[in-house]
């Protein structure tokens, strides 16, 4: 077909991991992204990997041929791909991904993208000395939604955000998933629905400061809920950056909400489902207002509403970044501007989930950041 990438030109992709969050990521690049190709797929348990291929690559149209590994090291070792995907665990993500990077692989983790900022912060490090690029897959960032989102409310006076996301796991969950073990996922809810919170406040106070980053200076767990090894499962956290403040709420003990506001002195700016959209191609934003009539009997309240129309899921939108931003890397062994803030969004937003996390340590109090 006129114009589209041929096989050899696209960034060649490397999943290690056959995890749940790897099934969307999978179609997005095998449908939805002209500018990848998934080659290989790793995982300790080959059959898995196999269910994997078959179900989320060959069912999907794809005709090229996956390689399937029963080992992480061996798919670092060949060189089938450019790049890899790593969906496993938190407490594995830094040996995996300097492992990666050192093998001369671009890597897409999923965040939380480390246990701690120390950890995050050595990964950064290998992937410049390296030369490769290192992105986290927070997907709505790059969502054209947001980005029209931030210039609606970047002229707005406000100094307050609201954001909530929540959704109530079942017994199954809490008895089996990753993200309730110590030794998986030790952030728990705030690592897992808090960090999109957290991200979008970041993104939020940037657009207000001409895209400069706004460092948080305060973090004040206030409520918090943990399992039986000390994995938080319900937060509520107050974070200061200034004399500007997110409230969120992050849980996995209540119904699926995803709720972000932006409180302004006139208007509210409100996406009902800024996380994952309920219209992929068609999201939107709302923009409230409310003013009482002359004898203050009755509340009117205006709702505008804007849709942004996309071509394709926020998942193809982030693999088209990261091949973009990988490629750049590849031509100057340096990462650019817009990888640069990439990374420096990221790290401030683990810094802030860690400062949770250690409020609640110590009893919920106030951290200083």
């Amino acid at each position: 077909m006129e114009g589209e990438t041929s096989h050899d030109e696209k960034l060649k992709i490397g999943i290690m991991g056959a995890a749940r969050i790897a099934r969307k990521n999978a179609q997005a690049i095998n449908h939805l992204s002209s500018e990848c190709v998934i080659t290989a797929v790793a995982s300790r348990d080959k059959r898995k990997a196999e269910k994997f291929v078959q179900e989320f690559i060959s069912d999907m149209g794809s005709h090229h041929n996956v390689t399937i590994y029963e080992s992480y090291e061996d798919l670092l070792l060949e060189n089938i791909c450019d790049a890899v995907y790593i969906p496993l665990p938190t407490k594995l993500h830094k040996k995996w991904v300097i492992q990666a990077l050192r093998s001369g692989k671009h890597v897409l983790v999923e965040k939380p993208v480390a246990v701690s900022v120390e950890d995050f912060s050595e990964m950064v490090k290998v992937a410049k000395e390296c030369g490769k690029f290192l992105l986290d897959g927070t997907m709505f960032v790059h969502n054209p939604r947001t980005k029209c989102f931030l210039e609606k409310i970047q002229n707005m006076e406000f100094d307050r955000i609201q954001s909530d996301f929540t959704f109530c796991g079942d017994e199954e969950f809490f008895k089996n998933d990753i993200r309730c073990r110590a030794n998986g996922d030790p952030l728990g809810c705030i690592g897992d629905v808090g960090w999109y919170c957290i991200r979008a406040a970041i993104l939020i106070y940037m657009a207000q400061n001409n895209n400069a980053l706004v460092a948080a200076t305060t973090v004040h767990t206030v409520h918090a809920i943990t399992n039986n090894e000390g994995v938080p499962i319900d937060v509520t956290c107050l974070v200061y950056f200034g004399d500007k403040l997110l409230s969120f709420h992050c849980s996995f003990l209540h119904a699926l909400r995803q709720e972000l506001e932006v409180r302004g002195s006139h208007s509210t700016v409100v996406i009902h489902d800024f996380v994952i959209p309920s219209d992929v191609f068609d999201p939107k934003y709302e923009v409230h207002s409310m003013d009482l009539n002359f004898m203050d009997l009755q509340a009117i309240k205006k709702i505008g509403v804007d849709t942004v129309e996309t071509s394709s899921s926020q998942e193809s939108y982030m693999w088209k970044t990261f091949s973009r931003l990988s490629r750049a890397t590849d031509k100057s062994s340096l990462w650019n501007e817009e990888a640069s803030t990439l990374s420096d969004v990221s790290l401030h937003t683990q810094l802030i989930v860690n400062a949770a996390v250690e409020s609640i340590r110590q009893g919920c109090a106030k951290i200083q950041v």
